[in-house]
């Protein structure tokens, strides 16, 4: 199951790493010499009652997604404004060892989060060639052929 959002567009005021839980930034980002580097974040907003579920549904990824081969980073952030505005974030070696994950019990979490949100989240998936959003997340998620989602770029910008 893929949440139903679409991809929406605001921008996050400065953002506070949760305090409450020391993995919320890894350790640095881990070294990689692949050009292809690639990141996604996902902002959501939720209600007050269901906020702290989500922080502690997204936090329960990390540990797992970052001993993933190929994960260089896995970090769960909130808004120092708005506490109810949280941002998850991912960075990967490359596309396909991404796309594995997004496959994961790990990443069915986020996505469980995703659609816990009370706005449309804001997906952004993509390395320095452009590809974002959620419909580029949405074919990784659903494709069988790897090639259709590298040739065929998303028209949701």
């Amino acid at each position: 199951m893929l949440t139903q959002y679409l991809m929406a567009t605001y921008v996050l005021p400065t953002t506070l790493t949760i305090p409450w839980h020391d993995r919320c930034i890894s350790g640095g980002m881990k070294s990689s010499n692949d050009t292809d580097v690639l990141t996604c974040v996902i902002d959501m907003l939720f209600n007050e009652e269901q906020v702290e579920r989500a922080v502690q549904l997204l936090l329960s990824t990390i540990d797992r997604t970052e001993s993933k081969a190929g994960c260089l980073s896995c970090s769960v952030t909130r808004d120092a404004i708005k506490a109810q505005r949280v941002r998850y974030n991912e960075i990967w070696k490359n596309e396909a060892v991404f796309r594995k994950h997004v496959q994961s019990e790990e990443f069915q979490r986020v996505l469980v989060a995703m659609d816990m949100s009370s706005e449309k989240p804001t997906v952004t998936v993509g390395t320095l060639t452009g590809k974002t959003g959620i419909a580029y997340l949405r074919g990784l998620h659903d494709s069988s052929d790897p090639a259709t989602i590298l040739d065929d770029p998303p028209q949701d910008r």
